[in-house]
């Protein structure tokens, strides 16, 4: 206040001097005088709309209705989060001359999720894949393993659900509310549901774990491929939250309320003897694989997966589905392994993983020469450059791929496969 009434004060001051050339004789030296007040009566003013600017600006700074106007202390850029995923695998097979071969695959991952508000978010996650999926590019020597007969994804995990050079994998909105103690939580949009069903923490990323898609996705259940809609709800429950119940119902976006796909599961995550344990118990009803004929194409089955860090060092996991269907070629499948954290003392974020992989298949969907697929795998990932890359090196033995000797090349009758992996992941 003090401010506006010395300006004031100078105003006034500079008022009088504009009148005192008619009283005084000397009109010139007054004007001059006049005219360096006028000078400084502007300059102070400027300062002083300097200083209640800064003034004002401070105050709404710190003031919480103005900041909730303004989308709090976030712009529209802070409120969009962006990852990106580079993933090269390499894989050669051995043993198969003349017919070995060696396909190089990868794909880049550009995540987009924008937080609309507190409760809201967006998000559009792309992929751009070389589109090779469907077992990779050893359809021809090997035809396809049993892993992949529901989604076309076998002994490369990294090979897209919806090959293209660019497709969208994800899009949708994320929205929750408050339900007295609890949140409840929504997504609608084309979501994965393998990304939410059935999966553990210790085999579920595919770029930086195991090569093999049996250990990551269950080969026995029917999950949608393409472009895939569905809406997925959960919630937390549990004085630690402990306790999450969720299902999900997705199918194609032209018949989404007709023979599609629902999920229920029950999981729970806390501390065994101190250290992290998950288990899960899922379930799914079917009914994508109709075929118009009486009702034993509905599709039901369901499974439990567990995994626990018995050490600080290593981790256990066990996964098991099966289900009373038909008509899918694959009845039964289940996966027991562990992964070995810092095993090199010198590198404590390097890992090993070690798993095996048991596939029945169902004789009265198809007919196989054997029904079984057993895959073995061994993996050592080195991670480098503080976590911005990792290269991995892995081999693989399936044994009856496919449920028998491979029919594809003539003259082969080998009932193993056995194929050498690299993979290159740069995240960012």
């Amino acid at each position: 206040m003090h401010r506006q009434l010395s300006v004031c004060a100078i105003g006034f001051l500079a008022l009088g001097l504009l009148t005192a050339p008619a009283l005084a004789g000397d009109d010139a030296a007054l004007q001059e005088k006049v005219n360096k007040l006028t000078e400084q009566v502007a300059a102070l003013s400027a300062q002083q709309n300097s200083l209640i600017s800064q003034e004002v600006a401070r105050y709404l700074e710190t003031n919480d209705a103005w900041r909730g106007a303004q989308g709090g202390d976030k712009t529209a850029w802070d409120r969009i989060t962006l990852h990106t995923r580079l993933t090269i695998v390499t894989q050669g097979t051995l043993g198969l001359d003349p017919n070995n071969r060696t396909v190089v695959d990868g794909d880049l991952d550009l995540d987009f999720d924008f937080n609309v508000s507190e409760n809201i978010d967006l998000f559009v996650h792309l992929t751009a894949n070389t589109n090779s999926g469907f077992d990779g590019a050893f359809a021809g020597i090997t035809g396809i393993t049993a892993a992949a007969y529901n989604d076309g994804i076998g002994i490369n995990g990294t090979s897209p659900t919806d090959p293209g050079s660019i497709t969208v994998r994800e899009a949708g909105l994320r929205h929750r509310w408050q339900a007295g103690d609890n949140w409840v939580y929504w997504e609608l949009g084309e979501l994965e549901p393998r990304d939410r069903f059935g999966d553990t923490d210790m085999t579920r990323d595919e770029n930086t774990g195991f090569f093999n898609n049996s250990f990551d996705d269950q080969s026995s259940v029917p999950f949608l491929t393409g472009s895939v809609v569905g809406i997925h709800v959960w919630t937390d429950f549990g004085a630690d939250k402990q306790i999450r119940v969720s299902f999900g119902w997705f199918n194609g976006a032209g018949e989404f309320f007709n023979d599609g796909q629902f999920f229920i599961q029950g999981a729970w995550k806390g501390e065994v003897s101190g250290r992290a344990m998950n288990v899960k118990i899922f379930g799914y009803f079917d009914n994508t694989l109709h075929t118009g004929v009486g009702d034993d194409d509905l599709d039901a089955g369901g499974g439990a997966v567990w995994d626990w860090m018995v050490t600080n060092q290593i981790g256990l996991f066990v996964k098991i589905t099966a289900n009373g269907s038909d008509v899918n070629p694959v009845e039964l499948d289940a996966v027991v392994g562990a992964v070995f954290n810092g095993l090199i003392g010198s590198r404590p974020d390097d890992q090993l993983g070690v798993g095996v992989g048991f596939i029945g298949l169902n004789d009265t969907a198809a007919t196989f020469t054997e029904d079984t697929e057993l895959t073995l795998e061994v993996f050592y990932r080195m991670v480098m450059e503080g976590g911005k890359m990792h290269a991995t090196f892995g081999f693989q033995v399936i044994t009856d791929p496919g449920g028998g000797p491979n029919t594809f090349v003539p003259g082969w009758t080998d009932d193993t496969l056995f194929v050498l992996n690299v993979r290159l992941f740069v995240p960012f």
